[in-house]
């Protein structure tokens, strides 16, 4: 079965699980691919411009806040993840987390 990577769009034969080029985990044919939400508005409030990173908890991606016309990061968890209420709580720990530090190398959330 051919697996695709999320980041640079190349397919492998199975056995693969990281492409070699960028390190994107591979993804089943059908899998809910990242690259799909580029030029899409998310929840009527966010325009998603490009994707920034992935990561083992979703992907994050460049987006435009529409009405307060700033550019935020928008990260999305893949469906099988934000499904587990488990993964929900981890990822809402975390940003309770990150939304306390301040510094100007990171992001506000």
């Amino acid at each position: 079965m051919t697996r695709i990577c999320p980041i640079c769009d190349a397919r492998y034969d199975e056995g693969v699980t990281f492409c070699p080029l960028d390190g994107g985990e591979l993804q089943a044919p059908g899998q809910n691919h990242p690259g799909s939400l580029i030029g899409k508005t998310i929840a009527d409030r966010y325009e998603v411009l490009e994707q920034i990173a992935t990561g083992g908890m979703g992907v994050v991606y460049k987006a435009r806040q529409k009405m307060l016309e700033r550019y935020v990061a928008l990260k999305v968890l893949p469906r099988e993840l934000a499904a587990n209420p488990d993964t929900e709580r981890r990822f809402f720990n975390e940003a309770r987390t990150i939304s306390q530090l301040r510094h100007p190398h990171i992001v506000t959330l």
